[in-house]
């Protein structure tokens, strides 16, 4: 006799074995003990025959041997009794036969599996909907029929299934652009202006996921053409009038699985189920919109663990996924209904607190989130440590689009790790604006180098006792298109330590070589000297670069060229500017200054291997050693010091004829500064020199 099912819900699936042999009966109840679904065993058709008339079964797995018949007549008996060809129906086998195949399907099997692979068999049970299983989603259903519509809705709702359905497709229409829906079920043949085709071929022209959305067509007609013609418009599926409970719970709940299954891959984190970078993104928007409607502040943080790598590489890529999976629950649980959180991509993971009262409060719940983190984990076995750096922004005081927003609490991120790890900081933007302003700053020279709005003035140096101009100090200007002549002050400190200071260097060097040269051609012989940055000195390329520029312009004598190097800028790397100085010296018979003599603070030793002719005594003693007697003891100072060391000496900033007097009763004869000339245009200097000199 057969086995009698006990009393069980009636939501559980039944599995029906149809199976002589007692020790695969004896496998089959082993691999299915662990599941929820209530397994009957027949030793034969008849008993399965039987059975089927006095229960309902939701799969059928038949032996394709039986005592008494074969699988497949006891197939061709199943669809009789239970008048429904969408039951599934598996034959066991234990062979592989593709012709056993082209055999079995006619007659109603829905598939053939070996007897081994009695696991494979489960998952294929699992993918099959059931008898009074629930399902999920939004329908929208287009019947013009009010019986068949009241009828399918009452199917598809007793599914647990939300179902918006109309009598016309130009209704449906409006809902279908307003409203999102996971599947779409149709009629083809409607009343009104719309028909069921047009409404097919609407829907799959819109963009995005609207367009994507699975359409299930309901026909009278099940013919060659109209089934090409459905095809061709783009629809997912069809079911042929009239419409049977079974196939179109069937057909929809497979569908419907797809779609959570894409949505899945497509908005969250496979391994944390956290949403991942596309769902985060749209939330993040909706986030942002909300924080401006209700005048409230929106926390952007950025958490990357600390040490993640290391137990990764030691224990292997399984542990490390297990951690991620438990630090990701440990976040959960201290994030509130209105917060946001997702995994980035590795141990990296961006959360939105919403709807903030105070900087304090997401202060609290970063805090506690890291302390939760940083609790130990017991996984395998093993007892694991970890932490974790975050950064922190706040909308709308960072009033930036969602992906900078993101990219500033990274940088944060990045500065709690070197502040010491397992500890937040917050983003400063103040210093973002800052940082800004001064890359607006720089593209803003980039193009005025392209755009050739740089030029040199020229300021004289004399020797003051016999009034003969020696030479000259070539300074920048910017010559800019709306703020005028723009002195040095202006904008070379911006490019203190970048590559455009090198550039615009290369540049100076190159511009005042032509220049001598031009003037050597008009018989006015001068010695240019060009203040070179402490960084390109350093330069790896910077005694090449000068090699070339001055095989370049070689009517001008190495000797009328000077570089002028800043004495602060000589100590902080004084032996690797030695060296390049020493070989400019040598090599290239060019003169070096050292600039603003005073303030770097140079001890005597310093002096003593500097391979230097010319000290510059800066401008801000020369200009106040008429007042001030400690400037005028440096002034003295730095002359006779240049007089041991046998050094030219110029000072800077003579302004008066009081200077003038001053410095000559010093020793020190030569000078420059706006009391002898300001700093004029190349084609002026001729005439400057003509004049000062009568």
């Amino acid at each position: 006799m057969p086995r009698r099912f006990e009393s069980l819900p009636s939501a559980q699936r039944k599995i029906l074995l149809v199976e002589d042999s007692k020790a695969y009966q004896g496998m089959f109840r082993s691999a299915f003990s662990e599941t929820d679904y209530q397994l009957a065993i027949c030793d034969n058709g008849r008993q399965a025959l039987e059975l089927i008339r006095e229960q309902y079964m939701d799969f059928v797995c038949s032996s394709f041997y039986l005592k008494d018949m074969e699988g497949i007549e006891l197939c061709k008996a199943v669809r009789d009794i239970t008048k429904n060809v969408y039951k599934p129906f598996v034959l066991l086998t234990s062979v592989d036969s593709q012709d056993l195949l082209k055999k079995a399907l006619p007659s109603g099997v829905t598939d053939i599996f070996q007897k081994r692979d009695i696991n494979q068999l489960l998952a294929y049970i699992r993918r099959f909907p059931f008898q009074g299983q629930k399902s999920t989603g939004r329908i929208l259903y287009v019947e013009d029929s009010r019986s068949q519509r009241e009828m399918v809705c009452a199917l598809l709702q007793a599914r647990n299934l939300k179902v918006d359905a109309f009598a016309s497709a130009d209704e449906a229409w409006a809902y279908f652009l307003a409203e999102d829906y996971d599947l779409v079920l149709t009629d083809i043949v409607l009343d009104g202006m719309m028909s069921g085709l047009n409404f097919v071929n609407l829907i799959r022209r819109q963009l995005g996921s609207k367009g994507d959305t699975p359409v299930v067509a309901i026909t009278a007609f099940d013919d060659r053409t109209r089934r090409l013609q459905l095809f061709n418009l783009g629809i997912t599926d069809y079911i042929i009038k009239p419409v049977v409970e079974e196939e179109l719970f069937v057909r929809i709940n497979n569908l419907l699985l797809k779609q959570h299954a894409l949505r899945l891959v497509a908005n969250y984190d496979i391994l944390t189920h956290l949403p991942n970078r596309n769902l985060f993104a749209e939330r993040f928007n909706l986030a942002i919109a909300n924080c401006n409607k209700h005048k409230t502040l929106l926390a952007v943080c950025y958490l990357d663990l600390d040490g993640f790598k290391q137990i990764n590489d030691r224990f292997g890529r399984d542990m490390g996924d297990g951690l991620l999976i438990e630090v990701a629950a440990r976040i959960r649980e201290v994030m509130r209904p209105q917060d946001n959180v997702s995994r980035q991509g590795g141990d990296e993971f961006a959360l939105l607190f919403a709807d903030l009262e105070s900087q304090a409060q997401c202060e609290a719940i970063v805090s506690r989130m890291l302390a939760s983190i940083a609790e130990p984990y017991f996984l395998n076995g093993q007892t694991l440590s970890i932490a974790a750096s975050c950064g922190v922004t706040f909308y709308p005081r960072d009033d930036a689009d969602p992906d900078t927003l993101l990219r500033h609490a990274d940088q944060a991120m990045y500065q709690a790790k070197l502040g010491g790890r397992n500890c937040y900081q917050l983003f400063d933007t103040s210093r973002e604006k800052a940082l800004q302003v001064f890359q607006r700053q720089l593209a803003a020279i980039k193009q005025a180098m392209e755009r050739d709005e740089f030029c040199l003035y020229y300021q004289p140096k004399v020797d003051m006792q016999s009034d003969r101009v020696f030479g000259m100090e070539a300074l920048i200007r910017w010559n800019h298109p709306t703020n005028g002549m723009l002195s040095p002050a202006a904008f070379l400190h911006q490019l203190a330590g970048t590559e455009l200071e090198l550039a615009l260097d290369t540049w100076v060097i190159g511009h005042a070589l032509q220049q001598l040269e031009l003037w050597n051609e008009a018989g006015l012989k001068l010695q240019v000297g060009v203040n070179i940055s402490p960084k390109h000195i350093k330069s790896a390329g910077f005694f090449a670069d000068l090699s070339d520029a001055l095989r370049r312009y070689d009517r001008v004598d190495p000797r009328q060229f000077q570089i002028e190097v800043l004495e602060s800028g000589v100590l902080d790397d004084l032996a690797t500017v030695s060296q390049v100085i020493q070989n400019c010296r040598d090599k290239l018979g060019i003169s070096i200054a050292l600039d603003d003599f005073g303030t770097g603070y140079s001890s005597l030793s310093h002096l003593r291997h500097l391979p230097i002719q010319t000290i510059k005594i800066d401008q801000s003693f020369v200009r106040d050693m008429i007042e001030d007697p400690s400037d005028h003891a440096i002034v003295e100072g730095v002359i006779s010091l240049a007089r041991a060391f046998k050094l030219e000496v110029i000072a800077e900033g003579v302004e008066t004829e009081r200077h003038k007097q001053a410095l000559l009763e010093l020793g020190c004869a030569k000078a420059q500064g706006y009391g002898i000339a300001r700093p004029m245009p190349a084609d002026k200097v001729h005439g400057w020199i003509r004049n000062y000199q009568r």
